[in-house]
């Protein structure tokens, strides 16, 4: 997974990135199928990267993930004060019903 700000070209912008090893794959149990995208892991990571003054609040941060398994995929995430955006595109895999009493 990658991480960017997309600053327009700013001097400040700046990519992260984060490899998972052969070895962390198999500690998650990681023999089954794989999300390409996670966007419930994607909000938190961009809110941890404003909350410790990595990005500044108000960022859009792009996020890229699934390369390595072939299905690369891209993450928009956009913050500022309590307001997080997430926007990208998917496929549905699965569909239900939730009811609450």
């Amino acid at each position: 997974m990658s991480a960017r700000t997309d600053a327009g070209g700013e001097a400040g912008s700046r990519e992260f990135e984060c490899r998972r090893t052969a070895e962390s794959a198999a500690d998650a149990g990681g023999g089954g199928a794989a999300d390409s995208a996670t966007g419930s892991a994607a909000g938190p990571l961009a809110c941890q990267l404003i909350a410790r003054g990595v990005v500044k609040d108000g960022t859009t941060i792009a996020i890229e993930q699934g390369c390595e398994m072939g299905r690369p995929s891209l993450l928009r995430v956009y913050v500022q004060g309590d307001t997080v955006r997430l926007s990208g595109r998917c496929v549905n895999v699965a569909q239900g019903t939730l009811r609450v009493s």
